[in-house]
């Protein structure tokens, strides 16, 4: 759906040719513009450029003229019409342009079941992707914006690895610091009684530092233990 967004694939502009509508895609000589309320909302309406600066609409049977790149509300939301005239598309003037909005998911699927994959041999790596379109030139930008899409779907995943990773990294040393400085604070308070005891001979002070001393490198060794080997 993405696609679909991105290039307004679901907005078919169509004009009678001799005996068959065709598709112009971007060789419309105006382009509706829906507002953000109209994302989700299948629209039809036929468009007649009268000059340079106006244009009839038929929305519904009810036609009026309106000016160019000026906005008309539509149920809760606006369109605006926008003149994309150019040298391949004058003779358009004063055509009636059939413009369909179709649901973009509905428009998603319809293009995924045109789209075929294809290997070039079984010993290739190579692949061939073919979408059945009305348009040739709207085909080709909906298979290059695929894969821009796919592509940046893949740095995004390999960069949230990345963040994630950080994450646990940050948390694990925060966690290694706040247990390491309780470690070296039962130090200090070891280091500050057998300096109590250097000024003293009392022995049952030396044994208690001792011991002090004994229990906090046994807990300083686990902890580097335990924390290297999970």
């Amino acid at each position: 759906t993405e696609v679909v967004r991105r290039l307004d694939a679901n907005v078919n502009y169509e004009v009678d040719i001799k005996l068959r509508r065709q598709e112009l895609y971007y060789n419309t000589p105006v382009k509706v513009i829906f507002s953000p309320e109209l994302s989700d909302t299948p629209m039809y309406m036929e468009l007649t450029p009268r000059d340079s600066v106006s244009v009839e609409v038929n929305m519904g049977g009810q036609k009026r003229v309106v000016s160019l790149n000026d906005t008309i509300g539509v149920g809760n939301g606006y369109i605006c019409l926008v003149p994309t005239f150019n040298d391949g598309n004058q003779e358009l003037k004063g055509k009636t342009v059939y413009v369909t909005k179709n649901d973009v998911v509905a428009t998603a699927k319809r293009l995924l079941s045109g789209l075929s994959i294809n290997q070039l041999s079984d010993i290739a790596s190579i692949l061939t992707f073919t979408l059945v379109d009305r348009s040739s030139d709207r085909a080709t930008d909906i298979l290059n914006t695929l894969f821009e899409v796919y592509n940046e779907d893949a740095l995004n995943d390999k960069n949230q690895v990345i963040i994630n990773t950080a994450q646990f990294i940050n948390e694990r040393i925060q966690i290694i610091g706040q247990e390491l400085l309780v470690i070296l604070g039962g130090v200090v308070i070891c280091i500050e009684q057998v300096l109590q005891i250097v000024e003293s001979d009392d022995v049952t002070l030396r044994k208690n530092a001792a011991d002090c001393n004994q229990r906090r490198k046994e807990q300083y060794d686990n902890f580097f233990h335990i924390q290297f080997h999970q």
